[in-house]
């Protein structure tokens, strides 16, 4: 499973996407609070460890696209407003 905080309200699609077989799948996004969601996916051991997840906008506008490897120890994503 990838997840993550979502913490720009303009993002209103996650998607998670593989290097190994180039499969893409959308996250479910959690609402807790009206500036801070929570977000996952399940993915296979056969999608590798190096993933794309990217955060998009109601208009399909990309706004951050973030690159993480499961293979490291610690690692977090963060999807947040940048001003």
């Amino acid at each position: 499973m990838i997840y993550g905080i979502a913490l720009n309200p303009e993002i209103s699609r996650i998607t998670v996407k593989d290097y190994k077989t180039d499969l893409e799948k959308q996250a479910e996004i959690v609402t807790v609070e009206p500036n801070f969601r929570l977000f996952y996916v399940f993915v296979d051991k056969a999608q590798g460890t190096q993933f794309d997840i990217t955060g998009y906008t109601k208009d399909g506008r990309t706004l951050q696209r973030t690159k993480i490897d499961l293979g490291l120890q610690t690692q977090a994503s963060v999807i947040k407003h940048e001003e």
